[in-house]
């Protein structure tokens, strides 16, 4: 088949880090691996090597991840969705295409207009909004409009966004011939109109690079991906000096980097943990797995989470895993079985679980087993490359 793709993460990479950059890369990959042509469009290519079949164009390039200022933020969504499609057109004026497939990033209010060629058109997956699990009043991932100019085309942008970009979301879902999802619970966010075209995809891991170690440091903690309040890492390091109390050997490895990097730094200074939390800085993903081999614990605390791949990452890793329960991760870690999960915002809870943890190594290898287990039998990108592609076929027919 030929397949465009009209929407590859925000980012298309081999080595930036992040779980939304390794989803479009993976599906990408292996679907050129299987013989697949492709034709990508991204905001931003950052490749360390071309890859056999594929054709990679940087539509921009727009920096989509710079939500510094609130206004600027929205209207490069905007531009970059537009040019996508002038470019899209372009490959299908000179190509036959047979299927169009919006991958990332593809969060309900973000719309295509790739529907609009003659092709079948795959929106998806579709993972969680933000809102679903972030509690009121949380900080958001974008910035609020700064000064009189930002709030003006904050709310010119929020207008478009609530009218016209309203419009064309539905009209995109309408479209669609398929709209996976990557947790069940996101169905809920979709229009009716999707009913009955939303089959499960789930994200997946390479049980192959991510694989069980010869063992384990005694005590470590990893926690893996940006360095966002939304993350939770703030109660994570609260929850340090309870932990090193009563597990001495105890210590974390903070692997990213972000905005609120030195926000964080700063805790563990004031809790007096400074010396047992490092932080690793960002990690290219073609080099994070050993440090999930090598934890004894992987912990994500969340407050909100569409999916959670570096879970994934960690359970493949055969590692038992601490996560809060929002989002979907309770689609993803089975609470008893691959992990605890606990409620977000509460250094305490967060604490009794990696306490007991790590004090029970049975447990972790009982829990480990189990996430290891999960990741062959459902997650393996292999796997979930065949379902797409089933999704590809059906469509065409």
């Amino acid at each position: 088949m030929t397949i465009l793709i009209s929407s590859a993460s925000y980012v298309f990479s081999d080595h930036v880090p992040g779980g939304e950059f390794q989803v479009a890369y993976a599906l990408v990959e292996r679907l050129a691996r299987r013989g697949h042509r492709l034709f990508v469009l991204a905001p931003q290519v950052r490749l360390r090597a071309a890859i056999s079949g594929v054709e990679v164009r940087e539509v921009g390039p727009y920096d989509l991840l710079d939500r510094r200022r609130y206004a600027p933020y929205h209207w490069r969504w905007w531009g970059f969705t537009w040019r996508a499609y002038q470019e899209a057109e372009a490959v299908a004026r000179r190509t036959r295409i047979d299927v169009a497939h919006h991958i990332r990033p593809a969060f309900p209010g973000r719309f295509s207009l790739c529907w609009r060629l003659d092709a079948p058109f795959v929106y998806g997956p579709v993972s969680l909004p933000m809102t679903a699990s972030l509690p009121e009043g949380a900080e958001t991932a974008t910035a609020p409009p700064q000064g009189l100019r930002d709030r003006i085309e904050g709310k010119l942008a929020d207008r478009l966004n609530m009218t016209v970009g309203a419009y064309l979301w539905q009209r995109t879902m309408a479209q669609a011939a398929s709209v996976p999802v990557s947790v069940a619970a996101t169905r809920a966010f979709l229009p009716a109109s999707c009913a009955g075209r939303t089959p499960v995809i789930p994200l997946g891991v390479d049980t192959g690079v991510f694989r069980p170690g010869d063992g384990e440091e005694a005590g470590e903690i990893l926690y893996a991906g940006n360095l966002l309040r939304t993350k939770g890492v703030q109660y994570l390091i609260e929850a340090m000096p309870e932990v090193i109390r009563q597990v001495p050997e105890a210590h974390l490895t903070v692997a990213g980097d972000g905005p609120d990097r030195a926000l964080f730094e700063a805790l563990a200074g004031r809790l007096g943990v400074a010396d047992r939390v490092r932080f690793a800085g960002a990690i290219p993903f073609d080099r994070i797995a050993p440090f999930y081999r090598r934890c004894a614990v992987f912990c994500l605390p969340t407050l909100a989470e569409a999916f959670g791949v570096s879970l994934l990452q960690a359970m493949a890793s055969e590692k038992p895993v601490v996560a809060c329960g929002v989002g979907g991760v309770p689609e993803v870690v089975e609470d008893g079985g691959s992990g605890l999960l606990v409620p977000p915002r509460d250094p305490t809870r967060l604490a009794e679980a990696l306490i007991r943890l790590l004090r029970d190594a049975d447990l972790r290898r009982a829990m480990g087993a189990r996430g290891r287990g999960l990741c062959e039998e459902r997650y393996d990108w292999e796997m979930v490359v065949d379902r797409m592609e089933e999704v590809y076929r059906q469509c065409r027919h």
